[in-house]
């Protein structure tokens, strides 16, 4: 759990080397599969924070946050908030949001594999340990 609360501290700070810290060598990041354009797997360090870049460089304030954790038992659910305004530089003063789970993976005691899903309960599903009830 202490491991994916460094990981969003990171991504709140664009901390690229903290996160290459705690992601596995090996690390893969599967988007949404109904993510317009940008569907797919990302593999290693430098191909996700490049995707990272590509996607919060289209505002001019970009936010992601984890809004809530949820111990999966080896592994852990989040689920995302991303929010943004001032698309292409404009200055639109509304912010955009977006909210997703993502199932985070470990190996060797770092983030492995992180995949996204529409809602907690699919993430949770999608779990080594599917038949495990959701805290509330």
């Amino acid at each position: 759990m202490e491991v994916v609360r460094r990981q969003y501290a990171a991504f709140a700070a664009r901390d690229w080397a903290a996160l290459a810290d705690l992601w596995h060598p090996n690390v893969e990041y599967e988007t949404l599969k109904t993510a317009p354009g940008v569907s797919g797997c990302y593999h290693g360090v430098q191909e996700i924070t490049d995707f990272f870049d590509s996607w919060s460089g289209l505002y001019a304030e970009f936010r992601v946050e984890a809004t809530e954790i949820v111990d999966a038992g080896d592994q852990v659910v989040v689920v995302e908030q991303h929010s943004a305004r001032g698309l292409k530089g404009s200055e639109a003063k509304a912010w955009v949001r977006d909210s997703f789970a993502c199932l985070i993976s470990f190996r060797d005691g770092k983030i492995w594999r992180t995949e996204e899903f529409p809602t907690l309960e699919q993430a949770l599903e999608a779990t080594d340990t599917p038949s495990r009830a959701h805290p509330r």
